[in-house]
């Protein structure tokens, strides 16, 4: 009876840990950011010997900086990382690293890892719920709160070699494709300071992938020594990139953060883009189509440019 008491405890606050970590996520379904990640991505994936076709590519809509494999051969992007990114070399980068984790069976060895890393929580769960019955009730509270940081640092210490396979794999991928790995580096370096902070206050990507300096140290120098470091991105990746961002900004945003990003002085696309969409999204309709028209002005043929005036005018009532 006490140990099916004790089991019954162990698994209810096992639940209770992983529904407190769960959250509510949306997808985002958009033709042309979907065509730019598919286009980027494809060859990443075959040069690791995987099929485009059987891996799914998906964008959550969630602020935060993070990219994971997940349900199989399947790599979800945050929509918080495109933004954050500094260019496509860098988005690359995480692709590249998460290509890995599926090419390199990961995914198999991280669940295994898992259920290892959870005995010893369980046990301290365990140990935890005999402490309260037995009166001690800080002392068992003390050792239940600690079982996610036992678990964890036994998981951690597992995959550790396998992030630095998919670091190292990623640079290799981009360099078998003619493609610099710089941004993967650059990626790493621009959230240095993470790993200086607690677990709880990092970004979701850097709970996961734990960054040291040991480890940016060893992946910048097999990016050194590609002999790919300094090729640059197409003028087409980073027109991809720029437009990819400012479509997110406008429709994510508030109008405010998008006139601060993407202030009237700039007449860039992917500005007047950003504007555009901001302005349809607080109904104002007449600067919306001011600044669609311009766009469809530079490039009459864009047929993102078309899309996003027909939603313009049908939301508006004007189709």
């Amino acid at each position: 009876m006490a140990r099916n008491f004790l089991k019954l405890a162990a698994t209810a606050a096992l639940a209770a840990m992983m529904a407190a970590s769960a959250t509510a996520q949306s997808l985002i379904r958009d033709a042309e950011i979907e065509e730019t990640l598919r286009e980027w991505t494809n060859p990443i994936l075959e040069v690791a010997g995987l099929k485009p076709n059987d891996v799914g590519l998906y964008l959550i809509n969630d602020p935060s900086l993070n990219a994971f494999v997940a349900n199989g051969q399947n790599i979800h992007l945050h929509t918080g990382l495109i933004i954050a990114a500094d260019s496509s070399l860098q988005i690359k980068g995480v692709i590249g690293h998460e290509t890995c984790h599926i090419a390199c069976g990961h995914s198999v060895s991280r669940s295994r890892a898992a259920g290892v890393a959870m005995r010893p929580a369980l046990l301290s769960i365990g140990l935890g719920i005999l402490a309260m019955a037995a009166g001690e009730g800080g002392a068992g509270a003390a050792l239940i709160g600690s079982s996610q940081q036992f678990a964890a640092l036994n998981f951690f210490t597992h995959t550790r070699s396998e992030e630095a396979t998919a670091d190292a794999a990623a640079v290799e991928y981009l360099t078998q494709l003619g493609q610099s790995p710089r941004g993967i580096v650059e990626f790493f370096e621009n959230f240095r300071y993470q790993e200086v902070l607690s677990s709880a206050r990092r970004y979701p990507y850097f709970r996961a992938h734990p960054l040291a300096s040991d480890r940016i140290r060893t992946v910048r120098q097999l990016a050194e020594d590609s002999g790919m470091m300094d090729t640059p991105q197409t003028d087409r990746e980073l027109n991809q990139y720029q437009m990819m961002r400012a479509k997110l900004i406008g429709f994510l945003d508030t109008p405010n953060k998008v006139a601060r990003e993407y202030p009237a002085s700039d007449q860039s696309q992917p500005a007047r883009y950003a504007r555009s969409i901001a302005a349809m999204q607080v109904s104002d309709i007449d600067r919306a189509l001011i600044e669609v028209n311009s766009l469809l002005e530079d490039d009459p043929e864009n047929p993102f440019f078309w899309e996003l005036k027909g939603q313009i005018l049908f939301e508006s009532g004007r189709a």
